[in-house]
């Protein structure tokens, strides 16, 4: 059996998704504001390495197999992943000028933080939608 880019993405969506959720959970919990990042980041990376190596191994394929179709998908969903996160940047910077309160920088950092997450999973849906919708 060979790894299509269809299943690595829906694995990938639900592992984005359970630890943004985690994420949120820590965040609003007010927990150390260093381990959070750091459980996080690293959590993240390390389980998105096991994913690509688990299932590389299950589905005893050498590569992700790729073609013009995927390329397209890609960038179509790159394009709305970056246009939702420059929308969010450009209310932050519009709503800081003209308030007279300057949002506070660990407030912005950490909507900063979770829209990255917000964006891997508008990215990982869109591919789907157009995986399934074709193009």
């Amino acid at each position: 059996m060979k790894l299509n880019k269809e299943t690595y993405i829906k694995y990938e969506l639900g592992l984005t998704v359970i630890f943004f959720i985690y994420y949120l959970f820590l965040a609003l919990s007010s927990q150390n504001v260093f381990s959070i990042y750091l459980f996080v980041v690293a959590g993240f990376t390390i389980a998105s390495i096991g994913l690509v190596l688990a299932l590389l191994f299950f589905t005893k394929s050498k590569d992700i197999g790729s073609d013009e179709r995927d390329k397209l998908v890609e960038a179509k969903a790159y394009r709305n992943a970056f246009i939702s996160f420059f929308f969010v940047i450009n209310i932050i910077i519009i709503v800081s000028f003209f308030t007279e309160k300057v949002f506070e920088p660990f407030i912005i950092f950490n909507i900063l933080f979770a829209m990255m997450f917000v964006s891997q999973i508008i990215l990982n849906t869109t591919k789907i939608v157009y995986y399934k919708r074709g193009l």
